[in-house]
């Protein structure tokens, strides 16, 4: 990572966001996220501060495997990394911080950070609202921290691990293999818009059927009664 600020630096391309005002002078946004596609897992970073982070030849990938996502193959690949992006986080590189940003579909994320999924009753990254809450988006939920996660997790082994009382535990049975509180993980956007957005298209598409036939019915009462 250091070597990729270092090559931006001299190119003179690490500027555009500092110019633009979007990140502190004093920070450089290193995102970190993984994401499975094309039969294998791939884990990568982008530099934020650059212009078009989010483009193709801004995305490193640093680690590569043949397989699913699963539980099992991110704790047992990712670990490594732990100690690493802790590291990165306590760097000052030409006076200036790294703030570390976690990235990813919500299925990788919560994997990541030790939740049984969205299906949990406490099933949110972010926050401590139970899927019953979300009804009421405008209640103050208290906020998830890496700490609190951690003290979840051992809670959870000390009584015995048994996945049907994860709620009890705030639903976190897996050891977090990612460093950075909740609050710098990116909300996956584009995910939520590709699970949102068919439903509401498919909602509109049944209500325009019930107005063509209930528009279609008054039109044949109509007629009905002219004709008499």
């Amino acid at each position: 990572i250091l070597h990729y600020v270092e090559m931006h630096n001299k190119a003179g391309t690490l500027s555009h966001a500092w110019n633009e005002k979007v990140i502190p002078e004093d920070e450089i946004w290193i995102k970190i996220g993984g994401d499975h596609g094309n039969k294998s897992f791939k884990l990568m970073f982008q530099i934020a501060n650059v212009f078009h982070p989010n483009s193709l030849s801004n995305t490193i990938p640093f680690l590569v495997f043949g397989a699913k996502d699963l539980p099992a193959n991110l704790q047992a690949t990712m670990q490594v990394y732990k100690a690493q992006i802790e590291q990165l986080q306590a760097t000052i590189w030409q006076e200036k911080k790294f703030k570390v940003i976690a990235f990813g579909d919500y299925e990788f994320l919560t994997i990541s950070y030790g939740l049984s999924g969205p299906s949990g009753t406490y099933p949110c990254l972010y926050c401590l609202a139970k899927k019953s809450d979300f009804q009421n988006p405008t209640a103050d939920f208290e906020k998830r921290t890496l700490q609190q996660m951690q003290t979840n997790y051992s809670a959870f082994v000390a009584s015995g691990s048994e996945t049907n009382k994860a709620k009890q535990f705030n639903n976190c049975i897996r050891p977090c293999l990612l460093p950075i509180e909740p609050e710098s993980v990116c909300v996956p956007v584009l995910h939520l818009d590709l699970g949102i957005f068919p439903w509401l298209f498919e909602a509109m598409i049944r209500d325009a059927n019930d107005l063509d036939c209930t528009l279609a019915k008054h039109a044949k009462s109509s007629k009905e009664d002219s004709t008499q």
